[in-house]
């Protein structure tokens, strides 16, 4: 194998691949670690790191492995280094490319990070409480983005990503919905609930549903709607990793949009269900509310009570007819 050859296959080695042949082959560090900042030697700028290497290891040219471990997490860089940065090895003593006899003592090296775009969404719905029904979209309803810090709940702020960061910040008076400065998402006619390519890195965020959509009640659940991005965009396999929305897996964008697929199957979705009703409904008086005042059924008598009214007057009738033929033969006889 060619230095070349070696080089490319050690760039093409998946990094996991790598930690494992640095733990198998007792691969030594040579120094302390170094972090990338603005070069006080030569004067190259900012994200410049040096390292000084002998060029010969016991009389043989000296092979290294630049391997970028990880990156700060208060820097809070939008960045897969599993996906994007790549190890590289560098074989000792380099020739200038046109002075094939000239050694060069400052080798430039361009190792390079990708931002890792996660752009999460989700499809806001209603249905009839208590069915199981897919529902309707709901347009108009209003979120924001929280992550939580050392128990406090941190809102993405209006403020466009520099630097692959993002800001997260207290909304003033404890009021998202009303702060200015903080990034408000609405749900379109589709229920479609997007960041606006507002780009995540790996880790737990929650959407908060501010302003609901008449008709339908904001629960706690919907104030807390989970989104989960993985650290890498594949596993160890090489299988993709989504973003879960939810607990429902979130098919990646497409050329930066909502793909056709997640429209026709609304996923990730999530629910409001419609207000619950009242159904305690005050009971009609059966009769007059004044016992010494007599309601409108006395003056009007429903069918049933006006029967009954006939009935009684009827035997009254008979009677008093009864009464007074005994009465008439009685004086007769007498």
């Amino acid at each position: 194998m060619t230095p070349k050859e070696f080089v490319q296959q050690i760039a093409e080695t998946n990094r996991n691949n790598i930690r494992q042949l640095i733990t198998e082959e007792r691969l030594v560090q040579i120094g302390t670690s170094v972090t990338t900042g603005k070069d006080t030697v030569g004067g190259l700028g900012n994200g410049i790191a040096r390292i000084k290497a002998p060029k010969k290891n016991q009389d043989r040219d000296a092979v290294y492995l630049i391997f970028e471990e990880s990156i700060d997490p208060e820097v809070g860089l939008d960045v897969d280094i599993d996906q994007t940065a790549i190890p590289i090895a560098a074989i000792l003593p380099i020739y200038h490319p046109t002075e094939s006899t000239e050694e060069l003592q400052e080798i430039h090296i361009y190792p390079k990070n990708v931002g890792y775009l996660r752009d999460p969404y989700f499809f806001k719905y209603g249905r009839q409480r208590g069915t199981t029904e897919k529902g309707k979209p709901l347009e108009g309803a209003v979120f924001a983005l929280y992550q939580m810090i050392e128990g406090e709940k941190y809102y993405l702020d209006m403020a466009p990503a520099n630097d692959l960061k993002n800001q997260w910040i207290k909304p003033a008076d404890n009021d998202p919905l009303n702060d200015k400065n903080v990034s408000k998402f609405i749900s379109d006619k589709e229920g479609l609930v997007t960041t606006g390519q507002r780009f995540l890195p790996s880790g737990t965020y929650y959407f908060e549903e501010l302003k609901g959509v008449e008709g339908y009640e904001m629960d706690e659940a919907s104030k807390r709607i989970e989104v989960i991005i993985p650290e890498f965009w594949v596993d160890a396999k090489g299988q993709p990793q989504y973003v879960v929305v939810n607990g429902q897996e979130m098919a990646e964008l497409e050329s930066g949009k909502v793909p056709v697929s997640a429209y026709e199957s609304a996923t990730p979705r999530v629910y409001n269900e419609t207000v619950k009703e009242t159904t305690d409904k005050p009971k009609e008086p059966s009769g007059p509310s004044n016992p010494g005042q007599s309601g409108k059924w006395s003056v009007f008598p429903q069918t049933n009570e006006a029967r009954t009214l006939i009935s009684l007057l009827g035997i009254l009738l008979l009677l008093g007819a009864v009464l007074l033929i005994k009465k008439e033969r009685g004086e007769k006889n007498e």
